[in-house]
């Protein structure tokens, strides 16, 4: 094989690695799960908004909304009552949560949507202040979950 050959094979070989992980960025993390998407019935949507880029702090917030989320409402999880949707706030399709969830930064929000509509929300913005607290902020998030499924939060 000539070197012109070789070369031509590597440039190649280059461009699909580089367009692969153009596709694969866009689509990891940025895109809300189906169950999410309008029109999948009355449900709480637990959304977790991150950036592509994140810190250790925001790393344990959503791991402990997550477990969280498991431990304590995994039958809400199961039957579909309730989603967990970790989101990339920075994928320019989802920036509209900003202003619909009126939001500074990256936080967790409980929304209850029925259709299409989303009926009612709640930032749980203290996360970020229990973060060194993980006991607290697990119990935060419990607590505020708890209350937003029966319909006092």
């Amino acid at each position: 094989m000539s070197v012109k050959a070789l070369v031509a094979v590597l440039l190649g070989l280059f461009l699909v690695v580089a367009v692969s992980a153009i596709v694969y960025q866009g689509m990891s993390g940025g895109e809300v799960a189906p169950s999410v998407a309008p029109g999948h019935g009355d449900r709480v949507v637990a959304y977790y908004f991150h950036a592509t880029s994140r810190c250790p702090t925001c790393k344990k917030i959503e791991h402990a909304s997550s477990a969280v989320l498991e431990e304590s409402f995994g039958d809400a999880l199961a039957s579909g009552t309730l989603i967990w949707a970790p989101v990339n706030i920075e994928v320019p399709e989802n920036k509209h949560y900003f202003a619909d969830f009126e939001m500074t930064t990256r936080t967790l929000v409980l929304a209850e949507v029925k259709g299409d509509e989303t009926l009612r929300w709640q930032r749980l913005d203290k996360v970020w202040t229990l973060s060194k607290d993980e006991d607290a902020l697990r119990e935060y998030i419990r607590r505020q979950t708890a209350a937003f499924l029966a319909g006092t939060g």
